[in-house]
Parts: structure tokens; C-alpha cells; sequence
């Protein structure tokens, strides 16, 4: 695949907090998980700066956001070792297919090497083939595993009685 002309990846800075917020919000939309959550302000607060807890990276073909990808860190006790965890893995329908997405992938495993890690984990729905088959041919393993999670009130009740 050859990309684009023009194409560049680059991190998330202050400027770039509103095209952040509209990619990473289509891919909410595509999973049928909310939108609306993670404004620009939220983009600001959390993934750009010294305090970021996200890194993103933005895609570009010229002055146009096609793609982006959002991680922060991970540990995995069973191999002693640290990678990333890769929340958000996004490229604009009609900008597909031309290797967009590898290279954003490819940049957070780059990355990922720069802190010290040795893996990019990430999940995706069961239902989404077409990111399945990409997937595959980036060379990703599928692991069987079930995803679990403590939210809002269920999230809440488990903090309180953690803290008695």
C-alpha cells in the first residue's frame, strides 16, 4: 500500500484538540458506545501536555485529520513486561484501505519500544470483521478473552466499599 501524499502522523497538541475530539467521537458512533463525552476540553485535559494520561496521534493528509490513534501504558504481570493499551484506533471512511491505519499502529508500537514496552494490546467488538480482518493483516494475534468492567453506579459502589 502507499499512502497518501502528504501524509503525516503527529501527536495532539492544543491545536489540534477539536479534530482530535471529532475523530475519536466518530469511532464511538461506528461502536455504538456514547458520544459527546470527550470534547476538545477533555482532549485538552487528558491527552495533550505534561499531565496527559492518553497520547494521541493525529493523521493527516495535508492540513486534513483522516485518522487518529489514542493509547496510554500497560503492564502484563504474566510476562513481567510493559507495552500499551490501545483505546482508540480510528481512520475517516473514505481515506481506508491505502495503509493509514498500520502506519497509526505502527507509530504507537514505536512509541511504545521509546518507553520500554514490548507489546500493543487493544480489543475490539465481536461483531466488527471488517477491524478484525485488518487486524489480521497487520499480523495481530486474536486472543480468546472476555472484557469486563466497573461503570458509573456499579463503578461508584465498588469504590465506596473500598474505601471502608
Amino acid at each position: 500500500m502507499t499512502l497518501p501524499a502528504g501524509f503525516v502522523i503527529r501527536p495532539c497538541g492544543p491545536e489540534d484538540a477539536e479534530s482530535a475530539a471529532r475523530l475519536l467521537d466518530a469511532l464511538n458512533a461506528q461502536q455504538g458506545d456514547p458520544t459527546g463525552n470527550l470534547t476538545s476540553a477533555k482532549v485538552l485535559a487528558d491527552g495533550v501536555g505534561p499531565s496527559a494520561v492518553l497520547q494521541i496521534r493525529l493523521a493527516w493528509i495535508g492540513a486534513l485529520p483522516v485518522g487518529v490513534a489514542a493509547w496510554h501504558g500497560a503492564y502484563e504481570p504474566a510476562y513481567a513486561a510493559r507495552g500499551s493499551y490501545l483505546v482508540a484506533l480510528w481512520v475517516d471512511p473514505p481515506h481506508r484501505r491505502c495503509g493509514i491505519g498500520r502506519a497509526l499502529v505502527d507509530a504507537v508500537a514505536a512509541e511504545t519500544r521509546t518507553d520500554g514496552g514490548v507489546f500493543v494490546w487493544w480489543v475490539s467488538k465481536p461483531w466488527n470483521t471488517a477491524a478484525h480482518a485488518t487486524y489480521s493483516r497487520l499480523g495481530a494475534g486474536q486472543m480468546d478473552t472476555c472484557a469486563h468492567a466497573l461503570a458509573g453506579d456499579v463503578f461508584a459502589d465498588a469504590a465506596r466499599r473500598g474505601t471502608g
